[in-house]
């Protein structure tokens, strides 16, 4: 997500999901915060609407590993923001489409407060 700071500085919106930018949640009362925001967001932007969730996985080898559950194989990519070769990181994106509802990432929002994902994007399927 760093990479969208410098050309998408005047479309792109950073929200604390924690009050005092608090970094993990501890326990099921900032749980119910991090949703509550997250999800006010979303439906504030996706309400009624179709969603593309875009995810990213990182592999160590070129090929795109096979896709789990509803995800559908969108397109792979060479990372290249490491100036060593050695670092560069071979990513399949995945992109089912999905009828937005409040509540419906909550599992995803979760990990990603966790650290266990990251790099999701939620955007709108007219892009």
């Amino acid at each position: 997500m760093h990479l969208l700071r410098g050309p998408y500085r005047d479309v792109r919106v950073r929200f604390h999901s924690l009050p005092g930018s608090k970094r993990y949640p501890e326990n099921e009362d900032r749980y119910a915060v991090v949703l509550e925001r997250h999800n006010t967001i979303l439906d504030e932007l996706f309400a009624g609407t179709d969603v593309y969730l875009i995810t990213p996985v990182w592999t160590t080898e070129p090929d795109a590993p096979p896709c789990h559950g509803d995800a559908e194989y969108w397109e792979s990519r060479l990372v290249t923001d490491d100036p060593d070769p050695e670092y560069r990181t071979p990513t399949s994106f995945r992109c089912p489409s999905l009828s937005w509802c409040r509540g419906c990432l909550d599992d995803l929002l979760r990990d990603v407060a966790n650290d266990k994902a990251a790099g999701a994007l939620v955007a709108d399927v007219l892009i």
